[in-house]
């Protein structure tokens, strides 16, 4: 992963919800699937626990309709990325 999408996402987690924030990723990255999105997200965010991300990377935006909805990725991931968004200010 590149220094500028990691950047990219630090900066943009400071203004987009979680989910905002997942779409973000999956539109940025091509070919991406969820193992690639955990990896992503790890290593951006580390603060993120393992399990929280393997329950976001069922995300409607990666899975299809069936997957997690706005919502639930807003409850999921929203407290942990707020933390390190709280950082930056």
């Amino acid at each position: 992963m590149s220094n500028e999408l990691a950047e990219k996402l630090r900066a943009a987690a400071c203004n987009l919800s979680a989910d905002q924030l997942v779409e973000l990723v999956v539109r940025t990255v091509e070919g991406l699937d969820q193992f690639w999105f955990i990896h992503i997200f790890k290593e951006v965010f580390p603060q993120v626990p393992l399990r929280v991300l393997k329950e976001a990377s069922t995300s409607r935006h990666l899975v299809g309709p069936d997957g997690l909805d706005e919502t639930a990725i807003n409850e999921l991931l929203g407290p942990w990325l707020k933390v390190d968004s709280e950082k930056a200010e």
